[in-house]
């Protein structure tokens, strides 16, 4: 690694919660996203994983959209998932 000790932070971490760095992007498919507890689906798919890992313990959510589709993303979790959730 040519980076020195000191930014290689940077270069391990690069796009981290952000973007997928091109080179990686062919390793993050909706399986591997499914597998690791993502939330991928429908409104109604993701309603019923949020009340199964609710049944678990889960007792909240962190939802990391790209920046350059957060607004909609967010707005569409709220509109289509949270306001239909049975607490």
């Amino acid at each position: 690694m040519e980076t020195p000790p000191s930014k290689r932070f940077q270069q391990i971490h690069l796009g981290h919660c952000a973007f997928a760095v091109p080179e990686e992007r062919r390793f993050v498919t909706e399986n591997l996203i499914r597998a690791t507890g993502g939330l991928v689906g429908t409104p109604d798919e993701i309603i019923t994983m949020l009340e199964e890992r609710e049944a678990m313990g889960l007792n909240e959510v962190a939802l990391l959209p790209s920046m350059d589709q957060a607004r909609v993303n967010l707005n569409d979790f709220a509109e289509l998932v949270i306001k239909r959730y049975r607490c």
